[in-house]
């Protein structure tokens, strides 16, 4: 069994995703074994194939449809045999150093079921992809709009700031790292979520389990936040009324 398994989904975001995997060419120097799975959501666009030769060290596997972001990532966990699995976005930009990291973490405290790290975007600016679970006064746009300056979102934001590990409920999908029992016992990520949210659900449900999320505020990569739902303009209304549902 190698010790981290990288899966990644993909639809049409060929430019990130070259970036993304050429920086996971560090991994040729990590001391642990890897393997790096892409999923192709069905992107349909003729690009698949000379991706596969442009990168011959990664397994491509082409989705029959595209059914969504947890769907294509169970299809990756299914095909994967790491002892870790790592769900990451194509366009992302990781390191060795933030790999080892988070592994370690993982590995020192099992109570940890996932595992994730701060974020920033190419302006160096970070993201703090966390927070806290959702409620009735965060469901409405009036109420989110308080709830944003709330005390428990500002603490957990201010705790970063002066602590390595911090446990917000939940963290982005973008960068998830669990371990392969706890991801099985969970039945992997929610087919009901076509996209957003799952993320969220996913922590919630390792919440119920009585597993920690754990963040490491001090270890950092880069991530072009939606880089790819925003390239077609068109498509955002759509995407927003997703955000809807799921929410």
């Amino acid at each position: 069994m190698v010790k981290l398994s990288i899966i990644i989904v993909n639809y049409r975001g060929w430019k990130p995703l070259s970036r993304c995997l050429g920086s996971l060419s560090s991994l040729d120097n990590a001391s642990f074994s890897s393997e790096v799975i892409v999923v192709d959501n069905f992107s349909c666009d003729g690009k698949l194939k000379a991706f596969s030769v442009q990168f011959p060290s990664i397994r491509f596997i082409e989705n029959t449809g595209n059914f969504g972001f947890s769907n294509g990532n169970n299809l990756g966990a299914r095909n994967s045999s790491g002892k870790f699995m790592l769900f990451l976005n194509p366009d992302t930009v990781v390191s060795l150093p933030a790999l080892s990291a988070m592994i370690q973490l993982a590995e020192d405290h099992a109570e940890y079921h996932i595992v994730s790290c701060q974020q920033e975007n190419e302006a160096g600016k970070e993201e703090n992809p966390f927070g806290v679970f959702p409620s009735l006064k965060s469901l409405t746009g009036i109420t989110r709009a308080i709830f944003r300056f709330s005390r428990t979102r500002n603490q957990l934001n201010t705790q970063c700031h002066v602590r390595s590990v911090i446990f917000p409920d939940w963290v982005s999908g973008s960068l998830v790292l669990i371990r392969r029992e706890v991801f099985n016992q969970l039945g992997g990520w929610s087919e009901d979520f076509w996209m957003y949210y799952e993320d969220v659900d996913l922590c919630k449900r390792i919440s119920d389990i009585g597993g920690k999320i754990a963040f490491l505020c001090n270890i950092r990569i880069m991530h072009q936040h939606g880089g790819l739902t925003r390239q077609n303009k068109k498509l955002i209304p759509f995407y927003k009324n997703e955000v809807l549902k799921s929410r």
